[in-house]
């Protein structure tokens, strides 16, 4: 607990010290502040800078504001003294102590739950091949003679009492997660992380009502966030099996947690429509997936740059295909993946951070943190993801370098940028063929296991009973 404490320390005073540094026009200043950090960094939608266009454009025209941009109008015209630069900034600091406080509380409660299928897979890894099982004598330094082994002697890296610590970490003293929430530039994004990971905590705890809530939420600012709707119920199932073990006859049904989101989704909309003004046409117009391609800006992604280099009257047709092109891959995971809602629900966010129309390098960073719960998949991933981990610096500063050259120089241009998006999106994509290849050989390696152990009690069987019918055939000799 204490190198947590302290950890979390030094991550506080350098978002303190890089917060004085922004307001101060200190010498991080013009780095920190860049454009090109700005569109790597920050989720237009969620600026206060842009958020005060929407709201004058909507005091001016008929444009329909996103609920976002309705409360932060209240907001803002409840305290218009108040200097909201540094608000907000101050805000988004707290906010990440508090989802480095949720990730922590995260990974504890999944180190701690034992549910059917988890009690299932540690027994079969006892007595699974060592040619198959995950942990080999080179990775034994990472995750021990066993995964839940607490024995500071035998255990590794990845144990059950350093997960929370790698977790939370992972994410809180990250550079980049630094310079997001402490560069002053005014942000709300920080929002959705927290409750991204507020939803999954709860829905491992058992709590269907908080998790319901905090998807609700997610979903009125990103209506993207649905697809989380089946990997957080399952998961849900899961630990509200584990905290309720009376119900080992009854098991927990998927639909009432959807039953819950729904309730709070409802809830959250006509609060919205009631009590902040928010207009019907408004609500209807956040289902528009196709809204996030009207203002598309340069981004870590790559269909800004589609876009500018599709003719006029395919348009239509491509920002149709792009926009709904992330809920393609749902079904086909879920019907895959039905037994590993955690590693599904890791795969989502991976595939939001590259489909997504407003991808950011965050989206990345937080799954860093949270794929370290999944112990046994990662133990079974391959050398080449790490390497794709550690080579997303290179497109990352080569995009800042590109974007200066070509917005501001002019002496680039767009495909200097688009090459650097492309690479970046292609580590990512790496490292999700990688993740979803080694939940897929764990899956096999079970089901082989199970296989080759029924085998051998039907085996031992027979042969007991072979043995039974001899010494029954001897006594029969004997009494003649």
């Amino acid at each position: 607990m204490l190198t947590v404490i302290s950890a979390g320390i030094i991550g506080i005073i350098f978002r303190l010290a890089l917060c004085y540094d922004a307001f101060n026009d200190g010498l991080m200043t013009y780095y920190t502040q860049s454009d090109a950090l700005q569109s790597l960094l920050f989720h237009p939608n969620y600026l206060l800078e842009n958020i005060r266009e929407n709201i004058f454009r909507s005091h001016h025209t008929n444009n329909s504001n996103p609920l976002i941009t309705v409360l932060m109008e209240k907001l803002l015209n409840a305290a218009p003294n108040l200097n909201h630069e540094v608000v907000l900034t101050l805000a988004a600091i707290i906010m990440d102590i508090m989802i480095a406080i949720q990730l922590y509380k995260l990974a504890k409660a999944y180190t701690e739950m034992k549910y059917d299928h988890s009690t299932y897979e540690s027994d079969l890894e006892n007595i699974m091949n060592p040619r198959i099982h995950p942990i080999n004598a080179e990775r034994q330094v990472l995750f021990g003679m066993r995964f839940e082994d607490n024995n500071p002697q035998t255990r590794g890296i990845f144990c059950n009492a350093n997960l929370p610590f790698i977790c939370s970490m992972a994410y809180f003293l990250n550079p980049l997660t630094i310079i997001t929430s402490a560069c002053g530039i005014a942000s709300i994004q920080g929002i959705v992380v927290l409750l991204i990971v507020m939803s999954m905590h709860f829905a491992i705890t058992g709590n269907a009502n908080k998790s319901g809530l905090c998807l609700a939420l997610l979903v009125q600012l990103d209506v993207y966030h649905v697809i989380f709707l089946i990997p957080l119920a399952i998961i849900w199932m899961q630990g509200y099996e584990f905290q309720s073990q009376k119900l080992k006859g009854k098991r927990p049904s998927w639909h009432f947690y959807a039953v819950c989101f729904s309730f709070w989704y409802m809830v959250s909309t006509i609060s919205a429509l009631i009590l902040f003004g928010w207009s019907f046409s408004s609500f209807l117009q956040s289902f528009n997936l196709t809204k996030n391609f009207e203002d598309v800006y340069p981004n870590i992604g790559m269909d800004w740059y589609f876009l500018i280099n599709t003719f006029a009257r395919y348009k239509d047709y491509f920002i149709v295909l792009c926009s709904g092109f992330l809920f393609l891959f749902c079904i086909p995971l879920l019907v895959r993946f039905y037994k590993y809602p955690l590693e599904m629900m890791i795969m989502f966010l991976l595939l939001k951070a590259i489909f997504h129309p407003l991808p950011t390098v965050i989206d990345v960073f937080l799954v860093v943190g949270i794929i370290s719960i999944a112990r046994r998949t990662v133990a079974r991933m391959s050398i080449y993801s790490l390497i794709c981990l550690l080579a997303l610096p290179v497109p990352i500063g080569l995009y800042i370098v590109d974007y200066d050259l070509w917005l501001k120089s002019g002496s680039g241009n767009a495909n200097y940028m688009f090459f650097q998006c492309l690479a970046y999106n292609l580590f990512v994509g790496l490292i999700l063929l990688d993740f979803m290849a080694s939940t897929l050989n764990r899956d096999k390696a079970l089901v082989l296991t199970e296989k080759q152990n029924r085998e051998v009690s039907l085996e031992s069987t027979s042969t007991d009973a072979g043995a039974n019918n001899d010494s029954n055939i001897d006594d029969a000799k004997k009494e003649d």
